[in-house]
């Protein structure tokens, strides 16, 4: 059976190399040896260190087989290992981290010196466990290292262990590290068995910042202990390794993981963006289970507006404002505090508008049958789509739109051409809060007007006077109050322009101002109405 094996070489400080491979595959990995490292083995699918494996000295390799493999076609080679040049069988280790998150070294399943890697001869093959004394590290090396075989007659190996105990043949411990901890300094707390009490139990807690500290208790009559983590210890998972031994030597250590989670989280939500709502729905979460959330908005008038609201199981609160916040934007400022008095703040902002105004202005009379559309708007942001709907005098409509400009106003030209007569226009904008509004110019019920056809017109001046400012005269069916203009010119070449009314029931009728002489004359009118 095939294992996939992580290798770390870590020196003093660190890791320097990282090699994957797979075991029983038929390849040899060959790694050439160094002085004063640890060789540590990890088994990906336990994320420890195999209990066992085989080793071998051909010359100065060193070959490693892992279970599932045969030595005969090993599954490392450790090249040079044994090589005075390296020199690195005095200095290097293999190890592995036990399941009770202490790093042991390997050593000889048998207890025998001469089995150790070190001390292999050619072509010995030995098996080798994790055992012997616990190193500091995965970086610690110590060429005594052999001494960790002197208690190796009593036990060879790490026995099998849970999460949460371990021990040697005579003496046993256990260790709880508090979870989901709202204390940064947590009580640890254990027992032991076949321990005498007074004996010290050493207490190592790794933080989630991988800093550490050590601590030690003794142990009670009863067996147990109990002693506080003296410095405050970050939020995170951190790790505790007690270690005990009894009056006759044989110790024991255990290991567990806790959780320090003391910094309160608060979040706080106002609606996004602008909002036509004001009674905003506020909400928010945090993990101050059963706490109030204290909510202050203030609002752009800067009136404050004060409402509580408990968090839930699971973990969230959220409130309908009772109180109507006026247009503008506005601050909400969350508080909440937990059992053991941490307090956390978060803030928010939103903005409401609840109004939007629109002005529609089409030529009252106009030539022009594609005439130009124009109009204001209030409370609506640049960019927004203002809808035309244009209504001719056949009752056929047409849709233009228009966009708002930063001054507010807007624009359109009437695509196709409107047929004479009167006709409506009705204006529709919304602005970013969803406020609708809506304008209708149609001349106030009288309907604008679109007129391109010209009016007839006669003038008639006298053929033969000697009235030198003679009454020019004509007809036309132009509305009463129409302007006509008269261009009146002498036999001198001079030129005069006169105005008349066209009135209601005669004709039009103007003298001219100046005296034209007895040559004949030629006059010119010119209608004009409004919109012309």
């Amino acid at each position: 059976m095939s294992k996939n094996i992580t290798l770390k070489i870590n020196n003093a400080k660190e890791t320097v190399e990282t090699v994957k491979f797979q075991t029983a595959s038929g390849e040899v990995l060959r790694i050439p040896a160094q002085s004063e490292v640890n060789y540590q083995f990890i088994d990906e699918a336990t994320q420890f260190g195999p209990e066992n494996i085989m080793t071998k000295r051909v010359g100065d390799n060193l070959e490693i087989a892992f279970e599932g493999s045969d030595i005969s076609n090993p599954d490392l080679i450790l090249e040079g290992y044994y090589s005075e040049a390296t020199d690195a069988s005095k200095s290097s280790l293999l190890i592995g981290q036990h399941e009770n998150g202490a790093t042991y070294p390997y050593v000889p399943e048998s207890a025998e010196p001469s089995e150790a890697v070190t001390m292999l001869a050619e072509e010995v093959v030995a098996g080798q466990a994790l055992g012997g004394e616990i190193i500091g590290s995965m970086w610690a090396f110590n060429p005594l290292w052999l001494a960790a075989l002197v208690p190796l007659g009593a036990a060879a190996a790490v026995a099998a262990n849970s999460h949460h105990d371990s021990s040697d043949k005579f003496a046993a411990i256990t260790v709880d590290a508090p979870n989901d901890q709202v204390d940064t300094t947590p009580i640890i707390t254990g027992t032991t068995t076949d321990v005498e009490a007074g004996q010290i139990v050493t207490i190592t807690v790794k933080d989630s910042e991988g800093k550490t500290q050590v601590v030690s208790t003794v142990v009670a009559e009863d067996g147990t202990y109990r002693v506080e983590v003296p410095n405050e210890l970050p939020d995170g998972a951190y790790t505790v390794i007690a270690t005990v031994a009894d009056k006759a030597g044989n110790s024991a250590t255990a290991t567990d993981t806790g959780m320090i989670d003391a910094v309160v989280t608060l979040t706080v939500n106002a609606p996004d963006g602008v909002s036509n709502d004001n009674t905003p729905y506020i909400s928010g979460t945090s993990d101050a289970i059963g706490s109030n959330v204290n909510l202050v908005i203030t609002d752009s008038k800067g009136a404050t507006h004060t409402v509580t609201v408990p968090v839930t199981e699971e973990g969230t609160y959220a409130v309908d404002l009772s109180e109507q916040l006026p247009d503008g934007k506005y601050t909400v400022s969350a508080t909440v505090s937990n059992s053991t008095g941490k307090t956390a703040t978060a803030s928010d902002t939103g903005e409401i508008d609840t109004t939007a105004v629109i002005t529609i202005e089409a030529p009252d009379l106009s030539n022009d049958n594609t005439p130009t559309l124009t109009g204001t708007t209030t409370d609506v942001e640049e960019g927004q789509i203002v809808t035309l709907t244009v209504t001719d005098s056949r009752g056929g409509s047409q849709v233009v739109t228009a966009t708002v400009q930063a001054d507010g106003s807007y624009q359109a030209e009437v695509p196709n051409a409107l047929p004479d007569g009167r006709y409506s226009v009705e204006a529709v904008v919304s602005d970013k809060a969803g406020n609708r509004a809506e304008a209708r110019d149609d001349n106030n019920g009288k309907g604008n007007v679109i007129d391109t056809t010209a009016p007839v017109i006669t003038v008639d001046a006298p053929d033969n006077t000697s009235d030198n400012t003679p009454l020019i005269s004509g007809t036309t069916d132009a509305p009463a109050g129409s302007i006509v203009s008269i261009t009146v010119t002498d036999s001198r070449g001079s030129v005069q322009t006169v105005s008349a009314n066209v009135g209601a029931k005669r004709p039009l009728q103007r003298r001219s101002a100046e005296s034209i002489g007895r040559r004949p004359l030629h006059c010119r009118s010119r209608r004009q109405r409004p919109g012309w």
